[in-house]
């Protein structure tokens, strides 16, 4: 990611411990820095001019990843989640 610049955002993400172990497998951007849950899982948190780029790769990881930061951000994928439901109810 950087292909789009704006002002910095500060992207936080839970990652379930199933899919921890590939996520430590990568350094995904020079900014990132991760750390351990009690529960097995990471959270992965990075520094982005836009929040744009990321979100597919961050859809791509399914019910694995939860966006905790930003709020706009966040708001956005639980409205995706919601019409997923509603496509597969």
């Amino acid at each position: 990611w950087g292909v789009v610049w704006g002002d910095d955002v500060t992207i936080k993400l839970k990652f379930s411990s199933a899919v921890t172990r590939r996520v430590k497998e990568s350094i995904w951007h020079p900014t990132q820095i991760l750390e351990d849950q009690p529960d097995g899982g990471c959270i992965l948190t990075l520094r982005l001019g836009s929040t744009m780029e990321i979100t597919p790769w961050i859809r791509g990881w399914g019910p694995d990843v939860e966006v905790l930061e930003p709020l706009d951000l966040r708001e956005q994928m639980k409205g995706w989640a919601k019409k997923l439901g509603e496509i597969y109810k």
